[in-house]
């Protein structure tokens, strides 16, 4: 039921800040040390998009079944 919240437990809740933190250097720190990926990609090919949405299908995982 959704209703009834499950506690989260804390190795779930590491890995979580994990990819979060992973998720930080995807959008701010890797544009600032390769050129390529500055340069202006479709989305399909944009190597921070794919990165961002894995990133975030983990945290949700870990999120609602740890």
């Amino acid at each position: 039921m959704l209703g009834a919240m499950m506690p989260i437990e804390p190795g779930a809740l590491v890995v979580v800040l994990l990819y979060g933190a992973a998720l930080y250097v995807v959008l701010r720190v890797s544009p600032r040390l390769s050129a390529t990926v500055r340069a202006p990609a479709p989305w399909w090919r944009n190597v921070r998009f794919w990165a961002s949405f894995v990133a975030i299908a983990q945290i949700v995982v870990y999120a609602l079944f740890s």
